[in-house]
């Protein structure tokens, strides 16, 4: 009951302290800039001030603001807030697990937004090497239940979002080496020495980010992603086994092409062409970059 009280009491001074700030601010300022203000006005030692120890309660509120505000929902747009909210939640409460595990995806995927989500991913990991280790064991098995995470979000924004393969390699061995890893990782992480074991970690992230994702937009956008690097994927294959044939056979490609099971024209229907450099490729080879390939 008073905790619910403390809470409540957090809530309505912050609100109080907002609109003196609209007020202040005069009838002039409309509703998108008024309703937003906060979040520019506001900053972590202030809000802290405001909460009356209760910084973490009243965080999960604006963390559901986040997610359901029409404001922030979304399709990216000049002025788009949602990178700052999320930068002020973090310094209100550093040790916001949910903040670094959704919010560099919803970033990246909905709001088009990666540099602010690898920013986003540093500051968790920051957190996670060199703070968490002073939290109690009861307080990460409870808030922080799979650390490992954190580590393959960003693998996620580095290789899809800013094609940064070996900074994506980097987090993904670091994910591999911590304790209570899916067990697929360690042993994908072997194989991103090569382009086929790229290709499957990347399949591998995308899957797993999926499966964590309950936005039907970031499910939807992501699953498009797959089916581009499946095809892909096919593509270097091909490509891998078509530089190894003789010259004089590979006069007739198109020929190849069918007799190896691929279309004349790839998913988005451009049709197969032999490129200047003597590879197999397509407009949505050329113009689409997926792991930079």
């Amino acid at each position: 009951m008073l905790r619910t009280l403390s809470v409540s009491l957090a809530l309505m001074m912050f609100w109080l302290s907002t609109s003196v700030l609209m007020v202040r601010r005069g009838p002039s300022v409309d509703h998108a800039v008024s309703s937003s203000q906060w979040v520019k006005d506001f900053n972590a030692p202030i809000f802290r001030a405001l909460s009356f120890g209760q910084a973490p309660s009243v965080v999960d509120f604006f963390w559901l603001r986040l997610l359901q505000d029409e404001e922030y929902k979304i399709s990216p747009k000049k002025g788009d807030l949602s990178a700052k909210l999320l930068q002020l939640i973090v310094d209100i409460d550093p040790a916001y697990y949910m903040g670094y595990i959704y919010g560099p995806v919803l970033l990246s995927v909905l709001k088009d937004q990666p540099q602010e989500a690898e920013i986003l991913s540093e500051k968790g990991e920051h957190f996670r090497i060199e703070e968490l280790p002073h939290y109690s064991a009861q307080f990460r098995k409870r808030f922080w239940p799979q650390e490992w995470y954190l580590p393959l979000r960003q693998a996620y924004v580095r290789l899809f979002e800013l094609d940064d393969i070996q900074g994506a390699a980097e987090s993904y061995r670091k994910a591999a080496a911590m304790e209570g890893v899916l067990s697929y990782v360690p042993a994908l992480a072997k194989k991103l020495d090569t382009v086929e074991g790229q290709f499957a970690v990347g399949l591998q992230i995308l899957d797993f980010t999926i499966k964590g994702s309950h936005d039907e937009a970031v499910i939807e956008k992501i699953q498009q992603r797959k089916e581009i690097l499946l095809w892909k994927r096919d593509l270097y294959e091909l490509n891998r086994d078509f530089a190894a044939l003789k010259p004089a056979q590979r006069k007739d490609w198109m020929n190849y092409v069918l007799n190896r099971g691929f279309a004349k024209t790839d998913p988005r229907g451009g049709d197969l062409f032999l490129n200047a450099q003597g590879k197999i490729s397509s407009p949505m080879d050329r113009d689409f970059k997926v792991m930079g390939y």
